[in-house]
């Protein structure tokens, strides 16, 4: 019997030994990579295309394989014999073990007894060597929840490859349906709807009842009055062009190649979404299978680690002379181990054979992807050059349309141009007979005035004259050439209308141009002073006016600014003098000679034509400070009025040197007042004192 027992640890030990070398070997066996058809995509010209046959061998071997293995994941989550279910009863035997072992320690007091002490050892012991196995197990069911997760997202993702797959392999065997005609056409007036035949408004006989359709007109509408919506009226302007072209045999050959382009292109475009769409939906599987691939050899790693703990346990045990029968368990527990070591790795083998067969398939789909590709940019490509050389024969300037318009177009649009010139030139020669014609029909101001105010109206009218001018020409020059005006008239009226709003000054400054042109207030070559500027106009808009002022400095004031216009040549001028004398002299005889002075200046041919009038003796005009004021006036032309003030002024002080009249100038008398108490001290260089200075021509 002991022979017996002799040879059977022997045979464990055996078994032991080889299950320890096979667990190394097995660590040290390759698994397959990921370096299937890498070559083909590393090709400069890309993969070679493959034809409609190899691509439905392809697909129907994918489909049997995707199906084959959506049939065994669906089979192995509801299998009760499944990893999942192993492992969870596996760890809730370990963990219902532990807890019955912990709480049997506990219930064990130690009073110091030799039996007491041994049963806590034995059962600590049991209890270390439990909780290393209840980690492996934990472990073991984390990894098969894990597992159970993704299977069943793999599950969902091999449900639609297999409907993606489905798709293409009926488009490239032709059983995909034919994609649903849209019903383009505008229902027509009249036209009863399908299935409506024995409706509450059809009596059978064809005729309608009492109630009206939404088709028939009522009201105004039927008499024709009905206003085409913007809609209606692109859709009538397509009609047309379409009649226009129907008989032009290359436009329509050019057409209908461009329908057929457009047609190509869509078909490629969706072959092309379909194979991105296929991809993604793959990508998604080999993202699921490599965690099931990492899953699997953790799950060999926890086998393995499972394996070796009973075998150490079944090694200590046979040294410890432990029963036969426990023996006999720990040694099927370690067949057991070897089994699900052998299966786990097994099961990583075979994700990764089918990780390796997803690539594959992943690389063929980039090829087709990229075959794909390019047959659509090819599609576009030719797309656009039928689109192109459809709008180039609409093109009214293509050199195949352009003689034709030119020939239709042509002489309206040069009568345009030149009935434009022509009223141009009409504008400009006729300036200069208006300006004599409002000359001589006014009657208020000379010759030079009113040619003046004259050129100023004439201005304005030109300028706006050349406005209209080009404006009506430039939109029948654009009506001609098939350029629409409505929608520019109504954006010019939107304009208006946003000028209106944010440019109310610019509108007040046209208005004032207007009123002040129309009032005649002043005009060309006047001299004015609009507030606190003044100057010669050197030009009048309906905007703004011009001034240049005696230093030669232009001022531009906008019209809308003008609140008050001071005109100092507005019909004929005044020359006014203000001339001090000496208290001394007689201001009779003063005011002789200077009446003497401007009549004789009057005489002088110089400036007979700039003085209207004998000089107005006004009189004395104030006693001043020093001097007694005489003030006289002479009337004269426009802008002559300072002239003949300086010239005056010269005559006055030369003959007054003559006659010995004194023209005084303003004195000031100082009076120094010293106090007699103490002496004056003599001022510092710069120091001040205060003097008593009394008004202008008193005395000290």
């Amino acid at each position: 019997m002991r022979r017996l027992d002799f040879r059977f640890m022997i045979a464990g030990f055996c078994l032991v030994a080889l299950i320890a070398f096979g667990a190394r070997a097995d660590d040290k066996l390759p698994i397959p990579g990921r370096k299937v058809g890498v070559g083909l995509l590393s090709s400069p010209d890309g993969p070679p295309a493959q034809s409609d046959a190899e691509q439905i061998g392809k697909l129907k071997r994918a489909i049997e394989s995707s199906q084959k293995r959506l049939s065994e994941l669906q089979a192995d989550v509801g299998d009760p014999r499944s990893e999942f279910a192993q492992a969870e009863a596996e760890f809730q035997k370990v963990d219902e073990d532990l807890d019955r072992k912990k709480k049997a320690l506990g219930a064990i007091t130690d009073d110091g007894s030799p039996e007491r002490t041994r049963l806590r050892a034995r059962l600590q012991n049991e209890i270390q060597a439990l909780e290393k196995t209840w980690k492996l197990a934990k472990d073991r069911f984390d990894l098969a929840i894990e597992e159970r997760k993704t299977v069943k997202e793999q599950i969902g993702a091999l449900e639609e490859k297999l409907q993606r797959d489905r798709e293409a392999l009926d488009h490239l065997s032709g059983n995909a349906d034919p994609e649903p005609k849209k019903d383009t056409e505008p229902a027509k007036a009249g036209d009863a709807p399908k299935g409506d035949a024995g409706g509450p408004h059809d009596d059978g006989s064809g005729k309608k009842g009492d109630t009206p359709s939404k088709h028939e007109a009522t009201g105004p509408e039927s008499k024709g009055e009905h206003e085409a919506s913007p809609k209606e009226k692109a859709e009538a302007k397509d009609k047309e062009q379409e009649e226009s072209e129907k008989n032009d045999e290359e436009l329509t050959k050019a057409k209908e190649e461009e329908r057929d382009k457009a047609q190509a292109a869509r078909q490629a475009e969706q072959e092309e979404h379909s194979i991105t769409e296929r991809l993604e939906t793959l990508d998604k599987a080999i993202a699921l299978e490599q965690r099931l691939v990492a899953n699997s050899r953790r799950q060999s790693d926890n086998a393995q680690q499972t394996r070796n703990a009973l075998s150490d346990d079944f090694r200590t045990r046979s040294l410890d002379g432990a029963p036969q029968d426990e023996l006999r368990v720990l040694m099927a527990k370690v067949r057991d181990a070897e089994r699900r070591v052998q299966e786990t790795q097994q099961e990583a083998r075979e994700h990764t054979d089918r990780l390796t067969e997803l690539e594959s398939e992943r690389i063929a789909l980039l090829s087709q992807e990229m075959a794909a590709q390019k047959k659509a940019d090819a599609a576009k490509a030719e797309l656009a050059a039928a689109e192109a050389r459809v709008q180039g024969l609409r093109n009214p300037f293509h050199p195949r349309n352009l003689l034709p318009w030119l020939i239709d177009h042509g002489p309206r649009l040069v009568g345009i141009l030149l009935a434009m010139l022509g009223l141009h030139w009409c504008v400009k020669l006729s300036t200069h007979r208006i300006i004599r014609l409002i000359a001589r029909s006014s009657s208020r101001g000379s010759t030079e005035e009113r040619e003046d105010r004259a050129k100023t109206l004439v201005g304005v009218f030109h300028n706006a004259a050349s406005l209209c001018i080009l404006g009506v020409g430039g939109m029948m020059v654009l009506q001609e050439t098939g350029i629409p005006v409505a929608p520019l008239l109504g954006g010019a009226a939107v304009f208006g209308l946003a000028v209106a709003f944010g440019a109310q000054n610019l509108i007040r400054d046209y208005f004032y141009g207007f009123v002040i042109l129309m009032e005649n207030q002043y005009k060309l070559n006047d001299v004015i002073k609009l507030g606190t500027v003044s100057g010669q106009v050197e030009k009048i808009t309906l905007r703004m006016t011009v001034l240049r002022d005696t230093e030669g400095s232009v001022h531009f004031i906008p019209n809308g600014q003008v609140n008050q216009v001071t005109n100092m040549t507005h019909g004929w001028s005044r020359a006014l003098i203000d001339i001090g004398v000496a208290y001394k002299e007689d201001v009779d005889r003063v005011m002789a000679v200077l009446c003497e002075i401007g009549k004789d200046l009057r005489k002088d041919p110089d400036f007979a034509n700039a003085i209207l009038e004998d000089p107005t003796m006004l009189g004395v005009e104030s006693l001043g400070d020093s001097a007694v004021v005489i003030r006289f006036y002479i009337k004269t032309k426009t802008l002559k009025q300072w002239p003949v003030r300086r010239e005056m002024l010269r005559r006055i002080k030369n003959r007054f040197d003559e006659l010995g009249i004194e023209i005084p100038f303003p004195q000031r008398s100082l009076t120094v007042r010293a106090e007699e108490t103490s002496p004056t001290p003599a001022p510092h260089l710069g120091a001040t004192r205060r003097h008593d200075v009394p008004h202008l021509g008193q005395s000290a």
